[in-house]
């Protein structure tokens, strides 16, 4: 496929009237209509449109009627619609109620054959987490050596990220096997104290997730004062990634402290995902409400890359590394996904300048959302 006539974003900015061509699923040329080889193949002209990598979604629990461990095909497709090319299903607290290892069955079985072809693996978002925060707080889930080796085992290399607490009984052993297994680790729902946080990172810590929303924080020591927490720590470390959710009410994240994050983090350091959820209202927004309380979101990838755009006025470019690379580079995807370079699989997405979804192409095939 030779894509024509697109602004296309690149790891160094954007090309205007640029070209992409790609043969079998992978990009072999990006750049310039003057410098493109010949290519007597399909064409596709994108009309002025952007043409960016796909986004990577890090953080997403379900999509449409379903759970992430429930159906991740169906999600999976749900959110290929929202340009998301490379999608980590989210396993939470209803997942070890339902069985965590069937679900990791059923997202092996969807890798396995494709369907439909753009889940990079798991992400869980604990048992292991301060009952203190979040959806079914109150509930106390304490680290089980045997029961976490056996969801590993079980999902043999394709859980990629985990979520825990560091102040949970147990948890620095828990980190340590998630280092040697190559487990990317991110920080919410906790309360634990800065020189906790800073150990962690020695075992792979490198994500704030969901910053500002359910994070915690120390009690503090003196009244009326506040205490460094976890959102502090991802705000002033230049290894730490922030994960934001960008929902149009501003519920999750309120959009001045989008911009707070932003202007402290810049561009770099950003991940753009949706925490969408399913089974709720969405109070005619793009939030998931449940019995009155707050459940993630109903976001997609391209409305959440709006709504940051909308409360930060980053630029184009900017906004798809916060969507695509970022995310890539934090979970170790990075060599095959996430930027448009020659060599890297041909996972595309063309929207607008608000960005309305165009067209897909996904290992460089143009996606039929009819079929």
């Amino acid at each position: 496929m030779k894509i024509i006539n697109a602004q296309v974003v690149t790891p160094e900015g954007i090309i205007d009237n640029g070209v992409i061509i790609t043969e079998n699923n992978i990009i072999t040329y990006v750049g310039n209509e003057k410098d493109a080889p010949k290519y007597d193949g399909e064409v596709y002209d994108a009309k002025g449109n952007i043409a960016g990598p796909g986004f990577v979604d890090t953080h997403c629990h379900g999509g449409s009627k379903w759970w992430a461990h429930e159906n991740p095909s169906g999600i999976a497709k749900h959110h290929l619609k929202g340009g998301t090319t490379s999608l980590f299903c989210s396993f939470w607290r209803n997942a070890v109620i339902d069985g965590v290892e069937e679900g990791i069955e059923r997202v092996r079985c969807a890798m396995n054959e494709q369907t439909p072809g753009n889940i990079r693996g798991i992400h869980m978002e604990g048992p292991y987490l301060s009952p203190r925060y979040g959806t079914l707080g109150g509930e106390e889930y304490p680290v089980d050596k045997e029961e976490y080796l056996r969801w590993m085992d079980c999902a043999d290399g394709i859980i990629k990220y985990w979520t825990l607490d560091p102040e949970r009984e147990g948890a620095e052993d828990f980190a340590k096997e998630c280092q040697k297994r190559g487990i990317v680790l991110g920080i919410c729902y906790s309360d634990a104290p800065i020189p906790l946080i800073e150990k962690f990172t020695e075992y792979g810590l490198k994500l704030g997730s969901h910053i500002m929303c359910a994070t915690g924080a120390p009690k503090t020591m003196f009244g009326g004062t506040k205490e460094p927490g976890s959102d502090e720590y991802v705000l002033v470390s230049d290894d730490m990634y922030a994960e934001v959710i960008a929902d149009s009410m501003g519920a999750h994240v309120r959009p001045l402290n989008v911009k707070l994050i932003y202007k402290i983090k810049g561009y770099e350091k950003i991940i753009i995902m949706t925490d969408c959820c399913t089974g709720g209202d969405d109070m005619g927004s793009d939030v998931n409400i449940i019995n009155g309380q707050l459940y993630g979101s109903q976001l997609t990838m391209n409305v959440a890359c709006r709504n940051m755009k909308k409360y930060t006025n980053a630029p184009i470019w900017e906004i798809f590394k916060m969507a695509a690379e970022n995310p890539a580079k934090a979970t170790g995807i990075f060599e095959n996904y996430g930027s448009l370079e020659t060599g890297k699989i041909a996972d595309i997405v063309v929207v607008d300048d608000d960005f309305n979804i165009k067209d897909v192409v996904l290992q460089g095939k143009l996606v039929d959302f009819e079929d």
